[in-house]
């Protein structure tokens, strides 16, 4: 319950804000803290109007501009879907993106990839285009560059990223994980694996970023053609891993070539 409070608190922020102004705006009334019988009563009413309504356009602004400092963007759907393919892994994000903010032309975005495997990254569809910025170590930094400017007013824009990365030496990891750093509406993890490669069970693990899986919380999940779960409202801040163990002849040829 707890934990649910906690994931709800900033949207009842502004509710709670605005009852307590309006709490004090009547307090103040009815107790003649304001020596309302020197004014025509109809002036009064105007008067107490336009300070409410002032209240509530002041809220309404900082509620937005709230986000708008923190963050470009709200991603209103992410779905990452990790095809293992053995020699090369595959990754899809599929976004439906909304900004804070006003003529946005690209988004920036990272990968981790192992600096001794090839990697290939793509946009779709054609029209949005991948900026490099720098690569250091496994860190690949990037922009997507929009086809259009983007603003606040304007629908979402949905598009995709693709990475496919070698893995000869099989160095991708038993899980992947995503780090929420701007609001997201509904994050999708989709790992697709082999069954012959994977057990037949995984958990979802959530924990705050930079921190390690001690004390986590975490979810079970059932192999069905890999392991697919799904997240409202991720917390700005946390990583989400969704985690499984190697079998069968993937797990022989890790052990083998870790030797």
């Amino acid at each position: 319950m707890k934990k649910f409070f906690g994931r709800i608190a900033d949207h009842l922020i502004d509710f709670v804000v605005s009852t307590v102004i309006s709490l004090i705006g009547t307090y103040i009334a009815t107790n003649n803290l304001l020596d309302i019988e020197q004014l025509p009563k109809d002036s009064v009413k105007i008067v107490v109007a336009i300070f409410m309504l002032t209240l509530i356009v002041c809220i309404l602004i900082v509620r937005f501009c709230r986000n708008a400092f923190r963050h470009k963007y709200r991603i209103r759907t992410l779905e990452v879907i990790v095809e293992y393919l053995g020699d090369k892994v595959k990754v899809t994000d599929i976004y439906s993106v909304s900004t804070y903010r006003m003529f946005q032309s690209m988004m920036y975005t990272s990968r981790t990839w192992f600096s001794n495997e090839a990697i290939k990254l793509k946009a779709k569809p054609k029209k949005y285009k991948i900026k490099k910025i720098r690569e250091s170590g496994n860190k690949h930094e990037y922009y997507v560059v929009f086809p259009k400017k983007l603003s606040f007013w304007n629908k979402p824009i949905t598009f995709k990223t693709e990475l496919i990365g070698g893995n000869k030496s099989r160095q991708f990891e038993n899980y992947y994980c995503y780090d929420v750093v701007c609001p997201v509406d509904k994050l999708i993890l989709d790992v697709r694996i082999p069954a012959d490669m994977c057990t037949l069970s995984a958990e979802m693990i959530s924990f705050k970023v930079h921190e390690d899986e001690s004390g986590a919380g975490n979810q079970p999940l059932n192999y069905n053609c890999g392991f697919k779960h799904e997240v409202l409202n991720p917390k700005v801040g946390y990583s989400y891993m969704l985690k499984w163990q190697w079998e069968g002849e993937e797990r022989a040829l890790r052990n083998k070539k870790q030797k």
